[in-house]
């Protein structure tokens, strides 16, 4: 039987998980994940988005609401009826049993005889490139490895939906990057549908075909990568979501691009764009997000520019990341190309010129910016 083509449709509808009277860990839920689709589930420890993954895998049971896999809904079954394949961030494998045993096992338990589960297993190896290392225990492996094996053993009996909840944190950043790609090509090749809860938003950006973004049990925003990046649906997601600074103003106007103009309290001012959902009066207070990218060094007086003083900089081979401080003492992040920050000294006043239209303007916070 050919690996391939195994994903299912998810469709949550209104959730609600409550623990006691006082404790919403996910509030009124709703989406769907297409067949064959990456779908990661982001936000800040305490956002709901375990919660979520356990609800889906039926080890809590909702509080309100319905979880469809494919044509079934699962809602009520428990784990062992919902053929889910399930990978945490300890991937929980036997440490007295081989590579092979360990794939072996699900099958085992579903019912499958040793010389169809020979072939199944072979083909699994096969597929996370761990055939020459299939009669290894667990402890003779690497991180990597180990991780591979996991992901053979969830995938070996043809699941619907992988969930994977924070399924590698405990690597290290190379080896977490790699694996990265592997899951990635994998996941193409055959189709899998896979729901990757994670809270490290570089993971989230380079996985997934859409992230759905969590905070408080909500889900704030699902969209792909590149919308959650460039077009924030709320000031949670602008500020979670990337590398950003605050800058708080008031709205001085209308661009002809539908977006507004910003007069900076510290001086200077930026045209932005706003979320759909945000209406922004003339006057009105607002807080400017903005990324370090979108800022580069330009000309006194010009539009779209504000002077700030060099409190730092800090080399990173591609890039030295600054930081600069508004004469109101907001501090904002600066990206330089290394030449250009050699002309750059610290405690210097230089002129920044933003991106018109490139930065997301959100009626202020009431206290604050």
């Amino acid at each position: 039987m050919a690996m391939s083509n195994m994903g299912a449709t998810v469709r949550v509808s209104q959730l609600v998980k409550s623990y006691g009277e006082h404790v919403t860990a996910v509030d009124n839920a709703n989406f769907e994940v297409r067949s064959g689709e990456f779908l990661s589930i982001l936000g800040p420890s305490g956002s709901g988005k375990t919660s979520i993954l356990m609800c889906l895998a039926g080890f809590e049971v909702p509080t309100a609401g319905r979880i469809h896999i494919g044509d079934r809904d699962v809602t009520d079954l428990p784990p062992n009826k919902r053929e889910i394949g399930v990978i945490f961030q300890k991937y929980a494998l036997f440490p007295h049993m081989t590579v092979r045993e360990n794939i072996r096992f699900p099958l085992k338990m579903r019912g499958m005889t040793r010389a169809q589960s020979d072939v199944v297993v072979e083909e699994a190896l096969a597929t996370v490139r761990l055939t020459e290392l299939a009669n290894r225990m667990p402890a003779q492996l690497s991180g990597g490895q180990q991780q591979r094996v996991a992901i053979a053993r969830a995938i070996s009996f043809r699941p619907p939906l992988l969930l994977m909840d924070e399924s590698l944190s405990a690597l290290d950043k190379k080896l977490r990057e790699e694996m990265q790609i592997e899951i990635k090509e994998l996941q193409r090749k055959l189709g899998l549908t896979i729901i990757f809860v994670t809270h490290d938003q570089e993971e989230a950006l380079s996985m997934s075909d859409r992230i759905a973004v969590m905070s408080r049990g909500r889900i704030e925003q699902i969209e792909a990568p590149d919308v959650i990046y460039a077009a924030p649906a709320t000031r949670f997601v602008a500020g979670f979501v990337g590398e950003s600074s605050q800058i708080s103003g008031r709205i001085a106007g209308t661009t002809e691009q539908g977006g507004v103009s910003v007069s900076l309290d510290g001086g200077g001012s930026i045209d932005c764009r706003t979320a759909p959902h945000d209406r922004l009066e003339i006057g009105a207070p607002a807080t400017v997000y903005l990324r370090p990218d979108h800022v580069t060094l330009g000309a006194a007086g010009g539009p779209d520019t504000m002077a700030a003083k060099i409190l730092s900089k800090s080399f990173g081979g591609s890039a030295v990341s600054a930081i600069g401080e508004l004469s109101n003492g907001t501090r904002i992040a600066i990206r330089l190309d290394p030449e250009e920050a050699k002309s750059v000294a610290l405690d210097d006043v230089v002129h920044l010129s933003v991106q018109p239209g490139q930065s997301m303007a959100f009626a202020a916070e009431e206290g604050g910016r």
